[in-house]
């Protein structure tokens, strides 16, 4: 029913056959309109595609009514959370809630990397700073954005490529940057980093001294850059993106000059110290197999008599002949390398080649035909 229709003392009632029982009496108050609907004549929308910057743009036309100054207060979805406040400045302040925003001295709100949860509806309220009336008495200004998103992230279309980055659980770890990724910026250079689940790991504008990362304890990011995770823990693992960005003041977020650069940082485990194990076979053959308990993705490298041999394998099969001493097996991984104990591999008897396996089968033959025709004399001789 409309809300004109609900005043005071709603009932229900419930009943069957057997019985009946009526509700307490309740009294209906719905809220009306916010401030924010009443005031707020339109929408401006921002699109945005995932990842990228967007600006809530106020003008100076939005100001005119405070000629001494605006105090601005920038409110997420219709007034339930306050993004940010504060009043004419000089510099850029950060949002209170959102790492990646921050408001302009005009009092635009500009939001650099943009997530599913940060899209939606802003409100912008704006009042005189040198208005020394009561709150409800202040004339105020409303201005209100819808932030949606759309498209791809700019993540996607722009990063050619991924840096992989291998280390070891709890050892260290490098995303580098290099002077050829900055050539664009000589004025200097903004770094934004961001891991795979959209929070912001680091965000500088032209540093100058190493700055601890946001969230993670054992992470900083250097003078270049480049980010230093110290002790890696699984969680820390998987995709990091980095926006480079020109330090250009008088340039709104999406006309700087920008460059992505994406990396993968993936866990390896410490291979451990093999073994060298070997099986001799009748036909002068020998199985050598490098045995290792630990490790992720290892490749195998063979050493014969001190000389390396092109045997990647974990089990190659050699003839006898050309094994002698000093066996030794190495594996790695990305991120450690272990050699066996040197072995020397010793085969029972001498293996027998070819035209002596003949020799030795035709003398066979001719000993049985010789014992055969004796044993036909003798039978002659008695018969």
């Amino acid at each position: 029913m409309s809300y004109e229709s609900v005043v005071r003392n709603v009932t229900c009632t419930v009943k069957n056959h057997i019985s009946e029982e009526q509700s307490q009496s309740t009294d209906v108050t719905c809220p009306g309109p916010s401030s924010a609907e009443e005031e707020c004549n339109g929408t401006t929308a921002v699109y945005a595609a995932p990842g990228d910057s967007a600006l809530l743009q106020i003008t100076d036309s939005d100001r005119a009514f405070c000629p001494r100054g605006c105090v601005f207060q920038w409110t997420k979805r219709r007034g339930s959370r306050t993004v940010a406040a504060g009043s004419d400045l000089s510099i850029s302040t950060p949002c209170i809630h959102t790492p990646d925003c921050r408001v302009l001295p005009g009092g635009s709100l500009e939001l650099s990397r943009i997530t599913p949860e940060e899209a939606g509806d802003y409100t912008l309220l704006m009042w005189d700073e040198d208005d020394a009336l009561h709150p409800e008495e202040r004339e105020t200004r409303r201005k209100c954005f819808l932030l949606q998103l759309q498209g791809t992230s700019s993540a996607e279309e722009e990063c050619n490529g991924t840096t992989a980055v291998y280390a070891a659980p709890g050892g260290p770890a490098l995303l580098q940057v290099t002077d050829s990724d900055r050539p664009f910026c000589p004025g200097g250079c903004g770094f934004h980093w961001r891991r795979s689940d959209s929070r912001t790991a680091a965000a500088v504008w032209n540093p100058r001294s190493i700055t601890p990362c946001w969230f993670m304890p054992d992470c900083r990011l250097l003078p270049s850059g480049s980010l230093e995770l110290s002790r890696i823990t699984p969680e820390e693992a998987g995709n990091y993106t980095l926006k480079i960005e020109a330090v250009h003041p008088g340039l709104r977020p999406g006309e700087r000059e920008t460059r992505l650069k994406c990396f993968l940082l993936q866990l390896q485990d410490l291979v451990s110290t093999p073994e060298v194990n070997y099986t001799c076979h009748l036909n002068g053959g020998v199985q050598l197999s490098c045995l290792m308990e630990n490790g992720t993705d290892p490749s195998y490298s063979w050493s014969v008599n001190g000389t390396p041999s092109w045997l990647p394998s974990r089990v190659v099969e050699m003839s006898y002949e050309s094994v002698l001493r000093n066996v030794t097996c190495t594996v790695k991984n990305h991120v450690s390398e272990e050699q066996s104990q040197s072995t020397d591999v010793t085969c029972p008897g001498e293996p027998e080649s070819f035209w002596k396996r003949v020799i030795r089968i035709v003398r066979l033959v001719l000993a049985a035909i010789v014992l055969v025709a004796g044993i036909g004399m003798v039978r002659w001789h008695f018969t």
